[in-house]
C-alpha cells in the first residue's frame, strides 16, 4: 500500500518551528532556523512536540515522559505507602517526603524542602515578583505563578463545579475543596488550640485564630475584590457566577424548574434549598428547562 501525501509529509517533517510555523525534517535544521532567523538562545528551544495537547519540550526524552501522563499508567509504587506513579522521578520526589530530610534550602528565607522542585516552586511563588508571572486571568487580570491556581481561578469565574460532596450533593471548583468541605459533616476537630482549647477541624482555621484572637503568629489573608458589575445597577460582586445569578432578577429569567410543582429559580442552590424544604428530597437540582 502507497503512503498518502499525508503521511510522507509527517515523516518527512518530523519539526516545525512555533515562531513561525516552518516545517523541518532534521533536528539540526530547525535548531539553525530558531538561532539565525528567530536569534533564539540554543537552550530556550523547544523543537519537540506533543501530538495531544502542544506541549513543547527541549529533548525527546521528556517529551517521552510527558507522554506518559496522558497514557495514565502508573507502575511506579512506593513501598512504604502504596501510592503509584507514572514515572520514577515522581516516585524519587515521593519517597523523599517519607525521609523528610529537606536538603533543599532557600537562600532568601532560609526555609527549607524536600525535593529540588519544591524548593523551586516556593522560590518562583513566594520570592518573584507577580508582575513576571506568565498565568493571567483574561477576565479580572488576576496574575498566578502556577498553572494549576489559574486553572482553577478561571473556573470559578466560569462557575465549573464538577466535585460533588457525596454526602449534601454541593459542588465545588476542586477536589481540595471538596474534601475540605466534608470535613464540615464530620464531628472530628484535631487542632486545638493550646490558649483556650477551642478546636478547629484545619490548620488554617486554628492559625487564623491564633492570630485575631491570641496575636500569635501572622496569618496573610487574601483581599476579595467585587471586580464584576452589573450593567443595570450599581451592584458588584466577587464572583461572575453570583453576577450571572444577580441579572436574572432584572430579566426575569429563572432556568431552574422543580418537576414536583413547577416552582422556578434563578439559582441551582435555591432549587436545591426548596426540594429540601418542601418536597423532602435531598439531592442535586435538576436540570435547566
Amino acid at each position: 500500500m502507497k503512503n498518502t501525501h499525508s503521511d510522507v509529509k509527517s515523516k518527512s517533517t518530523k519539526f516545525h518551528c512555533y515562531i513561525c510555523g516552518e516545517y523541518f525534517s532534521l533536528l539540526k535544521n530547525i535548531l539553525k532556523h530558531c538561532t539565525t532567523i528567530h536569534s533564539m538562545d540554543p537552550k530556550t528551544i523547544k523543537p519537540y512536540c506533543c501530538n495531544q495537547c502542544n506541549n513543547r519540550f527541549t529533548s525527546s526524552t521528556l517529551l517521552i515522559q510527558h507522554t506518559k501522563y496522558h497514557n495514565g499508567d502508573r507502575t511506579y509504587v512506593c513501598s512504604i505507602c502504596g501510592k503509584s506513579f507514572i514515572t520514577i522521578r515522581d516516585l524519587s520526589g515521593h519517597e523523599k517526603l517519607h525521609d523528610n530530610q529537606r536538603k533543599y534550602g532557600c537562600n532568601k528565607c532560609g526555609k527549607s524542602f524536600n525535593t529540588s522542585q519544591n524548593l523551586k516552586t516556593h522560590f518562583y511563588v513566594v520570592h518573584t515578583d507577580p508582575g513576571q508571572w506568565k498565568y493571567a486571568c483574561p477576565v479580572c487580570l488576576k496574575k498566578f505563578a502556577m498553572k494549576a491556581n489559574f486553572t482553577e481561578h478561571v473556573k470559578r469565574h466560569e462557575g465549573n463545579k464538577n466535585y460533588i460532596c457525596h454526602i449534601c450533593k454541593k459542588s465545588f471548583v476542586s477536589k481540595h475543596e471538596v474534601k475540605k468541605h466534608i470535613k464540615v459533616h464530620s464531628n472530628i476537630a484535631p487542632f486545638k488550640c493550646s490558649k483556650c482549647q477551642k478546636n478547629y477541624r484545619d490548620k488554617r482555621s486554628l492559625d487564623i485564630h491564633l492570630s485575631k484572637v491570641h496575636g500569635i503568629g501572622v496569618v496573610k489573608m487574601p483581599v476579595r475584590v467585587k471586580k464584576f458589575v452589573c450593567h443595570v445597577c450599581p451592584s458588584q460582586f466577587f464572583d461572575n457566577h453570583k453576577l450571572q445569578r444577580h441579572i436574572r432578577t432584572h430579566t426575569g429569567v429563572k432556568p431552574y424548574a422543580c418537576h414536583g410543582c413547577a416552582k422556578r429559580f434563578v439559582d441551582k442552590s435555591y432549587l436545591t434549598h426548596h426540594l429540601k424544604r418542601v418536597h423532602n428530597i435531598i439531592e442535586s437540582a435538576t436540570s435547566k428547562e
